[in-house]
């Protein structure tokens, strides 16, 4: 509609004069201009902001609030959500970080969460903002580095925590007694999109000492057939001048081998049914080129996992950067047959074993703790 629009006036411009062209040149700018200042995220209204200043007391000690955190740069409250050990448990076995990824968010690892926790690993999360139950333009990001600093603040927020501190006491965070948790284990498990964040964070963290990370289905490669350069070069073209201008939604297809994961995404009022905008595709082909480019400098012991009938994250790009990782203690899982969200399929808990597993190894390796921050 808006090129339509700019088309029209370019050929009604023909026939007028000099200063016509120009008056209509220079509306088409301002038309330009307005559309990029609705992309900047501090011009939307805080709605959770808002509701917190009419809260009395310490937020944190409200159940709805106390899972917010603001973001790295304190314009947007981000959702926050852990599982933790039974409450009779003694001591925790790591910590572990999950990453979800685009158009999806952390609640839809309820069972994974579970599923570690009873394993007696406490497990943290967030909606990286415009995701989920987090504030943010839906499926919309200024700079992909955003996803990373929100993702690095709520680490080094988590790491901070031990038996009896502040957050713990107004959230009702049970720690057990005596837990420093940045001398535990660490782990942190990224998904699709999440594995681009989560190897851009750890590589901008060395500060964190990690126990081992895990990457499942990484969209870490762009696949050459679904994004050729043309779509490229008009995603970073579209960037500047239409930010927000949504591409067709794509909806869910292939996610997983089992059609009620689809069904459910489709159901699912916290996954928007919104097609990509060109900066954040931008942006994300901008950080999967970067995040490949780590491979060859990327020290940590690393767990992939794939599926072979993936088409939505490309296989290879796992493959590769398996491949070319620095890592001197890297395993590759490619699952025959899979297709995206393994940790959806039914079969989804022998995944988990291996990865249970390989952490408990990880941590035995590592003298069953790591270096503090």
């Amino acid at each position: 509609m808006i090129f339509d629009l700019l088309s029209s006036l370019t050929a009604k411009a023909s026939k007028l004069d000099m200063l016509g062209r120009l008056a209509l040149f220079y509306l088409a700018l301002k038309l330009i201009k307005s559309l990029k200042a609705m992309s900047n995220p501090k011009t939307l209204q805080p709605r959770t902001q808002l509701a917190l200043g009419d809260v009395d007391g310490h937020p944190h000690a409200h159940a709805y609030y106390r899972h917010f955190i603001p973001s790295a740069d304190r314009d947007l409250w981000l959702f926050t959500k852990w599982w933790l050990p039974p409450a009779d448990a003694k001591a925790w076995k790591g910590v572990f970080f999950i990453v979800h990824g685009f158009n999806e968010h952390i609640s839809r690892y309820e069972h994974v969460g579970r599923y570690l926790a009873k394993q007696g690993y406490a497990v943290f999360g967030m909606d990286h903002q415009g995701h989920g139950l987090s504030e943010g333009e839906p499926l919309y990001v200024e700079r992909f580095t955003n996803y990373i600093d929100d993702l690095r603040q709520f680490m080094h927020h988590v790491l901070s925590l031990e038996s009896g501190s502040e957050y713990a006491k107004h959230t009702d965070m049970r720690i057990p007694e005596g837990t420093v948790v940045k001398q535990l284990p660490r782990f942190v498990l990224g998904h699709s999109m999440g594995v681009v964040i989560t190897v851009l964070t750890v590589q901008a963290s060395p500060e964190i000492d990690w126990t081992g990370v895990i990457l499942s289905a990484g969209a870490i490669k762009v696949d050459p057939v679904t994004a050729p350069w043309h779509l490229r070069a008009l995603a970073r073209l579209l960037s500047s001048a239409l930010p927000k201008l949504r591409f067709p939604d794509a909806g869910f297809p292939h996610l997983s081998n089992n059609p009620l994961i689809y069904q459910r995404a489709l159901r699912d009022p916290l996954c928007h049914k919104l097609g990509l905008s060109p900066r954040w595709a931008h942006e994300f082909f901008t950080s999967c080129d970067l995040a490949m480019a780590e491979a060859p400098k990327f020290k940590h012991d690393v767990l992939l996992f794939h599926g072979t009938k993936d088409v939505i994250a490309f296989p290879s790009g796992s493959q590769e950067f398996y491949a070319n990782a620095a890592s001197t203690n890297k395993t590759l899982h490619m699952l025959e047959g899979r297709e995206h969200e393994l940790l959806n399929e039914d079969d989804h808990e022998e995944m988990l074993e291996t990865i249970v597993d390989w952490c408990t190894k990880q941590a035995l390796a590592n003298g069953g703790a790591v270096a503090k921050a």
